[in-house]
């Protein structure tokens, strides 16, 4: 596992590999407390006249110093920034049936 630390930026910006995953831990604040989650980068272009891998407008040396360390390796230890838990989930669709039932439900009474 290879870890380029924040101030590594200039050699992350040289090494990265365009759509090879890495990784950053960042921390999310919860109401039950803080909690530490992996974020997945994957590079998929280049700057036009630096050459270094991009993602969303954001180049591998300003992801490594504004959010690294940056992992070549999946943490284990934490768990995903947008990972699911085993909760069920309302849909859009059911939110808008929802509201329908009630629209429905409140005219009836009139």
């Amino acid at each position: 596992m290879t870890v380029w630390q924040p101030k590594d930026a200039k050699k992350f910006g040289r090494e990265a590999k365009l759509n090879t995953p890495y990784y950053t831990i960042e921390t999310s604040t919860n109401p039950w407390g803080a909690e530490p989650l992996w974020k997945e980068w994957v590079f998929t272009d280049r700057l036009p006249f630096f050459g270094t891998p991009t993602v969303g407008g954001v180049d591998a040396q300003s992801a490594c110093s504004r959010f690294g360390p940056m992992y070549d390796t999946k943490p284990t230890h934490v768990r995903a920034m947008f990972e699911q838990d085993d909760e069920v989930h309302v849909t859009p669709g059911d939110v808008l049936a929802m509201r329908e039932a009630r629209r429905k439900k409140k005219l009836a009474r009139r």
